[in-house]
């Protein structure tokens, strides 16, 4: 009989389509033993040698079949999960996103201001992650709101004294960005973020929003909560624009 490993190999190959049976059994010609090399044992040794074929490859897809699959959390973002996060930012927006100490000094003030979508595996009590996207909801004071308004500051321009410390003194939500790299991602965190602001204008009964949309995500959102252009004539979103509106 072959040995495992030479087995596990050859089942591997004919799973991944590679080689298919016949070859493989060629292959387990070459190795066969000296006594196998007759008719009869030949017959008998090939029989054993598909019989352990037939029962690894069973064996692996049987395993492939129950391994877990991932799902998409949302969580608040962790310290630990800023410098992929930022990695993840620049991959969508370039290297001018806020710089990653600007980002910790923002989450000093309130730690509600990141989130993170991941796929999440679980199996057993082991429990994987990957980042497959994020958004930004930044609550502002009126000082920050006001600075926007006149474009004398932009959003990297705020430091830790213009993110509103309370929802009392949140005079705006500012919508700092939302990205994820599956469709999968992008419905989760697009659905996340909406919840997140309905909330927040449910117990303040209205609350204003403000974002600058540089991709098609981030247009969606304006356009799914009737937000309009701060400093142009028409009333139509426009990419790269600053948006307001009440939600």
């Amino acid at each position: 009989m072959p040995n495992p490993h030479q087995v596990t190999k050859l089942s591997k190959l004919i799973a991944a389509g590679t080689a298919s049976t016949s070859t493989a059994l060629a292959e387990l010609h070459h190795v066969a033993p000296l006594w196998a090399q007759s008719p009869m044992h030949a017959a008998c040794w090939g029989f054993g040698a598909i019989a352990a074929l037939a029962a690894t490859s069973w064996g692996l897809a049987h395993w492939i079949g129950k391994r877990p699959k991932p799902i998409c959390e949302v969580e608040i973002a962790r310290d630990e999960d800023f410098t992929e996060l930022r990695k993840l930012a620049i991959e969508f927006f370039g290297d001018k996103v806020t710089s990653l100490e600007r980002m910790r000094i923002w989450a000093s003030q309130r730690k509600d201001l990141f989130y993170c979508v991941k796929l999440v595996y679980r199996e057993a009590h082991v429990r994987r992650d990957t980042l497959e996207g994020y958004y930004c909801l930044l609550p502002l004071t009126s000082r920050a709101v006001t600075g926007l308004r006149s474009q004398r500051i932009t959003i990297n321009d705020l430091d830790a004294g213009d993110i509103a410390p309370s929802l009392a003194k949140t005079a705006a939500i500012y919508v700092g960005a939302i990205a994820a790299k599956s469709a999968v991602g992008r419905s989760v965190a697009l659905n996340s973020l909406r919840t997140s602001l309905h909330k927040l204008a449910g117990e303040r009964r209205q609350m204003l929003v403000i974002t600058r949309p540089v991709t098609a995500d981030g247009m969606r959102l304006v356009k799914y909560f009737g937000l309009k252009p701060a400093h142009f004539s028409s009333d139509e979103p426009a990419l790269g624009a600053l948006h307001f509106g009440p939600v």
